[in-house]
């Protein structure tokens, strides 16, 4: 799921009625990713809540099944082509 915020800032995301793991992928206003959240696991409701931030502001968060940040060989300062995305908002 890809989330494209309006604007740049820094957007906590918890685990919210999800059921697996899940890597977050936090990507800059420049359209470089910025870091990565790797393995975020879904909310126990006997344990208070995770929150999770990005490590400066995003303008775009893409989560992805736990494991992909590796798989696909993403890195922090990697491009991600956000033009046709941004044209669309």
């Amino acid at each position: 799921m890809l989330f494209v915020f309006p604007d740049i800032g820094r957007f906590s995301f918890w685990m919210s009625d999800v059921t697996f793991p899940l890597d977050m992928i936090w990507i800059g206003p420049d359209g470089r990713i910025i870091g990565v959240t790797q393995n975020a696991l879904p909310r126990d409701p006997k344990k208070p809540v995770v929150y999770y931030d990005p490590p400066g502001p995003v303008r775009f968060v893409l989560e992805m099944n736990a494991g992909s940040y590796q798989k696909f060989k993403f890195a922090t300062g990697t491009l991600v082509d956000t033009t046709s995305i941004l044209q669309e908002s």
